[in-house]
């Protein structure tokens, strides 16, 4: 029972984090006027694959809650692919590292940088937190 509640309360960390990043991309980030007009249309790519990652690891908890089958692999490749958003927008980072008038976006977008990589270690280290289907009985 206490791993079944360690792992969902990584889970739902993780997704506080993921919403976290969504939201400093939405409200910090776009909306400066320093964002080069290029550069509008990838964030908004980036908000709408962060909300499909919450709602791959939503899935997870669901179909777990229901008795279901675990979706063990679903997990590794969706912190995977976190950690490589948050490298994708840490290379953002660097690119507007160098300018003073665009130092709030640099920190935002490092920032986000750093809650995908939390995210991404939460959602595999959730995956590994329980025993998944341990054939053993005691007699």
């Amino acid at each position: 029972m206490k791993d079944k509640l360690i792992y969902y309360r990584l889970l739902y960390a993780a997704i506080g984090f993921i919403i976290t990043t969504a939201l400093i991309l939405a409200v910090i980030a776009l909306p400066t006027t320093k964002l080069p007009d290029q550069a509008i249309t990838p964030v908004w790519v980036n908000v709408f694959i962060h909300l499909l990652f919450i709602l791959s690891i939503v899935y997870v908890i669901k179909v777990e809650q229901r008795g279901g089958q675990q979706k063990k692999e679903l997990l590794v490749v969706t912190g995977a692919m976190i950690i490589f958003l948050g490298l994708i927008v840490s290379d953002g980072g660097f690119a507007y590292s160098n300018d003073p008038e665009r130092i709030t976006l640099c920190v935002s977008l490092f920032v986000c940088a750093g809650t995908d990589l939390i995210a991404g270690i939460l959602t595999i280290s959730a995956r590994y937190s329980r025993k998944w289907g341990s054939t053993k009985t005691i007699i």
